[in-house]
């Protein structure tokens, strides 16, 4: 019971406030439709299912006898119910983002993901690359300041100032930068633009760099993304001297256009530190940590997430995406969304319980 006066933020509670924290519930069995209404008053004597009176539970069980079960939800209920009559908007439960119980969305304890589903998942060891955030954002050719393109950053090279650098557009040509650039005389200075595919990263960006490019944008030419460079043959060896960014594939076409339209357009390149944390141990991310990147690109602890995964739920503990195809889910459902709508349901269903 809350005291009279004073209470949250100095305000008063009337008598039906105070009275929804005084129901004691009292469970009693029906014997015409089997039914244990819960959260009854004392004062109830039929059956709110089928109108029948109603007689003490089958083995005892009467009200007051200590069993923790009964309180909860009743507490839970009348908490929410002098919130909504205090005008407070509570948080989620404990729960409510949680899916159905067969093969929803929401992944419910007890039903995480087989050892081969989280094998199959992306698998990494983190590189400070990965834990920074990157962006190309258009400032001239009367883009009229269109978003960002988000950017993911090579490991083999430095990374763009904080505070970004502006930088001319120019394209490579042959787009692929993997022989003699025909045109090595105009990318002097420039965010030299160029195509995935055909040789590796590293040899891209020295031979652009060579030609005098200030940056390097990759377009990426699939749809797999976030993608990180990596060096794997060793080829940098430390002499990639400018940043080297990959784009999305559709940032990439749209900044292919721009280059060949033939107005002068200028880049702003930035990049970050990510405040990147695992939600799940609430420990920091850091580089040479083994991780798994889920689907979604939340990154996590493969430690953490494995645990999560396969003993209590298949599903992103951010974003709420399930990935276990043994639930059937195709990650697409909005959990959010759920949970909105179960709260809505809810208190349609208990508004006149307390009336």
């Amino acid at each position: 019971r809350l005291p009279r006066g004073g209470g949250v933020a100095g305000m008063d509670y009337d008598d039906a406030d105070v009275g929804v924290l005084q129901r004691t519930p009292e469970a009693r069995h029906c014997e015409e439709c089997g039914e244990e209404p819960p959260d009854l008053l004392p004062s109830d004597r039929e059956c709110p299912v089928c109108g029948t009176e109603l007689t003490a539970p089958p083995g005892g069980g009467a009200a007051g006898d200590g069993q923790g079960a009964q309180h909860e939800p009743v507490l839970d209920r009348a908490v929410r119910a002098l919130a909504r009559a205090l005008g407070v908007d509570l948080p989620a439960m404990e729960g409510e983002l949680e899916g159905p119980a067969e093969g929803g969305a929401g992944g419910r304890r007890g039903q995480g993901m087989t050892a081969a589903e989280i094998a199959a998942l992306d698998h990494l060891t983190l590189s400070e690359a990965m834990l920074h955030s990157a962006s190309v954002h258009v400032i001239g050719a009367g883009e009229g300041g269109g978003p960002d393109m988000e950017a993911t950053l090579a490991n083999f090279a430095p990374f763009p100032p904080a505070g970004g650098v502006e930088l001319p557009l120019s394209a490579a040509s042959p787009a692929l930068a993997m022989r003699e650039l025909a045109n090595a005389g105009e990318l002097g200075g420039t965010a030299a633009l160029c195509q995935r595919g055909g040789c590796s990263f590293a040899h891209k960006a020295l031979r652009l760099q060579d030609a005098g490019a200030a940056a390097v944008l990759v377009a990426q030419t699939h749809d797999d993304w976030p993608y990180h460079m990596t060096d794997t043959k060793g080829e940098a060896d430390g002499r990639v001297s400018v940043p080297v960014l990959m784009v999305r594939r559709e940032d990439g076409e749209r900044l292919r256009t721009l280059a060949a339209s033939g107005k002068p357009t200028t880049l702003r390149v930035t990049s970050s530190a990510s405040n990147r944390e695992c939600l799940i141990c609430a420990c920091e991310l850091r580089g040479g940590e083994r991780a798994l990147r889920l689907p979604c690109g939340h990154l996590y602890h493969a430690e953490c997430i494995t645990r999560w995964l396969q003993n209590f739920h298949s599903t992103c503990p951010l974003c709420r995406r399930n990935y276990s195809t043994a639930a059937g889910a195709t990650a697409t459902e909005d959990a959010e969304a759920v949970a909105a709508q179960r709260r809505e349901e809810r208190a349609a269903a208990t508004a006149s319980w307390y009336t």
